[in-house]
């Protein structure tokens, strides 16, 4: 009783080589249109970045032809708002009839500073005109004793003066 086993191979025909089916999905076509359009948008913004690389290079040239007029421009702003500061100390000056080498010495940045500067300055030259021996109060210049001088050396000569003697 021995029966002979036959393999599978064995009983069947030879089979026929087996050539894969073209894969073929329902997604494929978006995929590529996917694809597609992202090769598109990524060549728009290359061209795009092209195009503001050269309007910046051109904005630079504006710059680099502008800079040196508008520093010119500048200059010319500051040497006329000196001179308007110039001519605003002198009204102010010949308004309270002070001599030209008192009104350089005028401070203030607008008009109104630089009239209250001058009539401060008319005040203490009138006082000083009218009593020509006094010596004019001021908070570095304070008066004392029958001789005229400071309080400090008057100090001095008293302290120092006497010892000598």
């Amino acid at each position: 009783m021995t029966e002979e086993v036959k393999t599978p191979a064995e009983g069947l025909a030879p089979a026929a080589p087996v050539t894969p089916a073209p894969v073929s999905t329902p997604s494929s076509e978006p995929e590529d249109k996917i694809v597609s359009d992202l090769r598109k948008e990524n060549a728009d913004k290359r061209t795009k970045n092209r195009d503001l690389n050269l309007e910046n290079d051109q904005l630079k040239a504006v710059v680099a032809e502008f800079s040196p007029k508008i520093e010119a421009l500048e200059k010319r702003a500051a040497e006329a708002e000196q001179a308007a500061q110039i001519a605003r100390r002198d009204a102010a000056a010949a308004k309270h009839n002070l001599p030209a080498e008192i009104a350089a010495r005028l401070q203030g940045s607008t008009a109104a500073e630089l009239e209250a500067d001058a009539a401060k300055l008319a005040a203490l030259i009138k006082a000083t005109a009218s009593n020509p021996n006094q010596v004019p109060v001021t908070p570095g210049n304070v008066a004392s004793g029958k001789d005229g001088k400071t309080g400090g050396q008057s100090l001095y000569e008293r302290t120092q003066g006497r010892r000598r003697s």
